[in-house]
């Protein structure tokens, strides 16, 4: 796995995949709530993109952050 700016290292790896899966827990939960607040109305083009942009942010940007932290 590569992220632009971070160096992979076993200094820095074992917070990154704690990050990841702290992730993909909290997006099983947090994802289906979302849609049920929001209402199926909502989710016609712009708000699949704005959900995808909220998923794929939520992992990559906490994971460079810890990356970068313990670098």
């Amino acid at each position: 796995m590569n992220l632009l700016g971070l160096r992979m290292s076993n200094r820095n790896w074992p917070h990154i995949v704690n990050v990841a899966r702290s992730w993909a827990c909290l997006s099983l939960v947090i994802v289906p709530g979302l849609s049920l607040m929001i209402g199926p109305k909502l989710w016609t083009g712009m708000g699949n993109f704005v959900m995808l942009m909220l998923l794929l942010g939520g992992l990559f940007i906490p994971m460079y952050l810890m990356g970068k932290k313990y670098e």
